[in-house]
């Protein structure tokens, strides 16, 4: 199953919840490479964050993080 903008919109909806309450985000999937590294990837571009120093985000799933940045950019009209 592809990674949608429907699971795109499900990981912004929960990250705008508890990114007030958090200094943290522990970003896991399956297998734990690429998706969890797309995701990270895009939340850090998204919200400004450092995206510190994480070996695999180089690894990125690139439909994952393209799909939470343009659905970021669909939902906040950027």
């Amino acid at each position: 199953m592809l990674f949608s903008t429907d699971d795109a919109r499900s990981i912004l909806a929960f990250y705008e919840r508890i990114r007030n309450d958090t200094t943290h985000l522990f970003v896991h999937c399956t297998a734990g490479i690429s998706r969890s590294a797309g995701v990270a990837k895009a939340l850090s571009h998204i919200y400004g964050v450092s995206e510190g120093r994480y070996e695999r985000l180089n690894l990125y799933n690139h439909l994952v993080y393209t799909t939470l940045v343009d659905t970021r950019g669909i939902v906040t009209g950027k």
